[in-house]
């Protein structure tokens, strides 16, 4: 629970962060983001690798890991058309 109140605080953080941020400010949020989220990731991976039958465990952490790929990759992808379409619209009219 410690590490999604981390984590949570640490995206709120970096929400705050502008264009003029420094690179310690910026850094500051991504160590908190990792120190919150790398016990809630062992965690879910003991969780589903701990509940599986002995002789399933292998297939338990290959779809739990498959699982991380896919949805990191589909996350990436969604949140990379949505950046390119707010780029695309915001970024034009603020040309200097």
């Amino acid at each position: 629970m410690v590490g999604m109140l981390l984590t949570t605080v640490a995206m709120f953080g970096m929400s705050t962060l502008e264009t003029g941020s420094g690179n310690g400010e910026m850094a500051l949020w991504f160590v908190m983001m990792g120190l919150g989220i790398s016990p809630v990731i062992v965690g879910a991976t003991e969780v589903i690798v701990g509940n599986a039958p002995l002789e399933l465990s292998g297939v338990a952490g290959g779809l739990q890991q498959a699982a991380m790929q896919v949805g990191g990759s589909l996350g990436t992808a969604v949140l990379g058309a949505l950046m390119a379409a707010k780029v695309g619209d915001v970024l034009p009219g603020n040309w200097a």
